[in-house]
């Protein structure tokens, strides 16, 4: 219970109109295996928000909180484990977005296999996952200067963890899993037909952030399919003796997989080719505009022509005012005036 003290305290202080306040948490003395958490009490109405409201109910939580981490700016995680349902979180600081989700992922899949135990083709697919997909995917986040601004995520925003409050139209969210991460990761939850959530959600939340997806934007789905397994390996823990939803699971991984079989290395020679191709497209020149720049060059030099052709004349011409000025005087020595008769 103390987690989940922290966890809504958190969110409460970014949001205090979506989330109830805390109030309190303890255990029973007589009882010490026996906890409580108390909060305000908000009446509710069990009905799915629309996507313009839980968009902007998700958007306010992200944007109010980034770059407010306590840790600072680029620090991944938060400061007391939480729970996922009944699973316990590892959210440990990290420095790296990368490090951090892998560290996550790991956590929860060492809890599956102690559940249902070892699979060999899953475990070719895990290797697969670390050490190709994640950084294939969440690498680039941070590449080349770039950086992700960490903001508080819910990571639970299911209609059953969002609904509405029963005298007004605002929204209220609560049983969260929090951690200072990357905003896209919230966005999981709408990937699952499950959680009666879909693309309109995404889109509604594409008009309340100016700067998603986040770059390499041509990446978003396949993060948004990453930031997915986390939800399908706390299904996989959650229902046991159900095995669909290990296959599920699989199935995702390897879809994921199949696709990134070179890992990192291939964002990297994506990012060279663009580099060399960058002065190329720089250097293009429009046929239209090269004419135009002809027709320009062409009357520049017919200009200085011009004035190269007018230079003699005017040499001439000053030479013969030159001439006239030093003869005037010399004319009238040599030829003085006649005397007037009187």
């Amino acid at each position: 219970m103390a987690g989940a003290f922290e966890a809504e305290t958190a969110l409460h202080a970014i949001v205090p109109n979506h989330v109830p306040k805390p109030t309190a948490w303890g255990t029973y003395k007589t009882q010490p295996d026996i906890h409580f958490y108390l909060c305000e009490f908000v009446e509710m109405s069990d009905r799915l928000p629309s996507s313009r409201q839980w968009a902007e109910a998700t958007s306010q939580l992200h944007v109010r909180s980034a770059g407010k981490c306590p840790q600072g700016r680029s620090k991944f995680g938060f400061h007391v484990t939480t729970h996922l349902a009944n699973i316990p979180i590892d959210n440990s600081w990290h420095d790296s977005w990368e490090s951090f989700w892998a560290w996550q992922m790991k956590s929860l899949l060492k809890h599956e296999e102690r559940i249902r135990g070892p699979n060999h083709e899953f475990s070719r697919l895990k290797q697969s996952f670390f050490d190709k997909v994640i950084p294939r995917l969440l690498r680039p986040l941070e590449a080349r200067g770039r950086r992700i601004n960490a903001c508080l995520i819910h990571s639970d925003l299911w209609p059953g963890n969002v609904m509405h409050k029963a005298e007004v139209r605002d929204l209220v969210m609560f049983d969260s899993c929090p951690y200072w991460g990357h905003n896209e990761a919230d966005l999981a939850v709408c990937r699952n037909p499950r959680y009666r959530l879909g693309k309109a959600y995404v889109e509604a939340y594409r008009r309340c952030m100016p700067e998603f997806p986040s770059h390499p934007t041509e990446d978003f789905e396949d993060r948004n399919a990453l930031y997915a397994m986390k939800f399908h390996i706390l299904l996989s823990i959650l229902y046991p003796s159900d095995s669909r939803y290990r296959r599920i699971l699989m199935d995702e991984m390897r879809q994921l997989a199949e696709k990134f079989p070179t890992g990192y290395a291939s964002y990297e020679e994506k990012e060279e080719i663009e580099i060399v191709e960058e002065p190329i497209l720089l250097s293009y020149i429009d046929p239209i505009a090269q004419e135009e720049d002809r027709k320009r060059r062409s009357m520049k030099k017919q200009r200085e022509s011009a004035v190269e052709r007018s230079i003699p004349l005017l040499e001439v011409l000053l030479f013969g005012i030159l001439a006239i000025l030093i003869a005037l005087p010399l004319g009238f020595g040599l030829f003085p005036p006649e005397k007037q008769q009187v």
